[in-house]
């Protein structure tokens, strides 16, 4: 299934819904597709990547640094790959990111397109054309913002996702339905992680409402000045976590989005049953809530947030599940607060 997704500057991205991944190359005739993955993909699936048509990464969000961007620029020059080529990274959010970066800058910009291998990737990374990577610790802070010309959803990939990797992609679908979709909670509720690994239909229904409320908040918003923003629900505080405490970015997402509760239920209008509703969603997908870290490490980072300014930062909140809103909020005030949820540790 294929659809044309139109963005307000005239770019269009295609959508190749639940399409086989040997479909690309009659997909998209007439220009050579040079695929960029991790290790680990090209291990599980050495048939569907020519050698001298296909750049191999180090697997993992520590490697979605500068040396492996200039990794994949003397890789392609040693290929003679000219701007007739399309880029297509294959792979989780790492991958995508880093391909999508590499495909802006590399002859001052290539075509490119995304084969998502990861649940997260299937409803996050890869849609909204942010593309970049870390310095350091602090996550994504060099970066473009450009759309593909094209994903591909082949639900097959998912089949050898480790179980952590899969219910950390949860974290973000949950996200979506607190932010804009009460409905989308409701089907959530009504199913298990375990449903939607063995049944492709409803998979397929699932990362399509996913990728349809995100896709409704980028293309409103392309460049991030307003509401897109909203998309950062659990990660102002969830990025920090990522960093310090070697978490999946689901599980990382998941305690963010439940201090976020925390905060909304004192600023915001959130009620202190939705809250709870939340959090059990949560859980239900195991996907963890309890607010057991050490905050000292997690300040640094936060302290460095591409969302903070001056004495300020910003959290998403809800006021309603469905309904979110932007708040600045003292970063003193984040302190104290998260000192005291995490039991004074050091």
């Amino acid at each position: 299934m294929s659809s044309d997704l139109l963005f307000p500057d005239g770019t269009v991205t295609r959508f190749f819904f639940n399409t086989p991944f040997f479909s690309l190359d009659n997909l998209l005739p007439g220009r050579p597709l040079i695929f960029i993955t991790d290790r680990n993909i090209k291990k599980l699936y050495p048939s569907l990547f020519p050698p001298s048509r296909t750049v191999v990464l180090p697997p993992g969000e520590t490697h979605k640094n500068r040396r492996t961007v200039n990794y994949i620029y003397k890789s392609l020059l040693e290929m003679n790959i000219d701007r007739s080529a399309t880029l297509v990274g294959v792979g989780g959010g790492s991958v995508t990111d880093l391909t999508g970066f590499t495909a802006a800058t590399y002859h001052r910009g290539l075509t490119f397109g995304f084969v998502p291998t990861t649940l997260l990737a299937a409803v996050d990374a890869a849609i909204g054309g942010k593309n970049g990577y870390n310095m350091g610790k602090i996550k994504n802070c060099i970066g473009t913002v450009r759309q593909p010309g094209f994903i591909l959803w082949d639900f097959s990939f998912f089949s050898t996702l480790p179980e952590r990797e899969w219910i950390s992609g949860f974290a973000e679908i949950i996200k979506h339905g607190a932010i804009s979709s009460s409905s989308h909670l409701d089907f959530l509720e009504q199913h298990t992680s375990d449903h939607f690994k063995h049944d492709k239909l409803l998979l397929a229904r699932l990362v399509s409402e996913s990728v349809r409320i995100k896709t409704d908040f980028v293309i409103k918003d392309q460049n991030e000045g307003g509401m897109r923003k909203l998309l950062n629900f659990g990660h102002t505080l969830g990025h920090a976590l990522e960093h310090s405490c070697k978490l999946t970015h689901g599980e990382a997402v998941s305690r963010g989005m439940v201090y976020a509760l925390r905060l909304s239920e004192k600023i915001s209008s959130l009620n202190h049953e939705e809250a709870l509703r939340l959090e059990a969603l949560l859980k239900h997908y195991r996907l963890p809530t309890a607010m057991d870290f050490k905050p000292g490490p997690v300040f640094k980072i936060l302290a460095k947030d591409k969302k903070k300014r001056g004495e300020l930062i910003d959290f998403v909140l809800l006021e309603t599940l469905g309904h979110a809103s932007l708040h600045p909020i003292s970063f003193e005030k984040v302190r104290k607060d998260l000192y005291d949820l995490c039991c004074n540790r050091p």
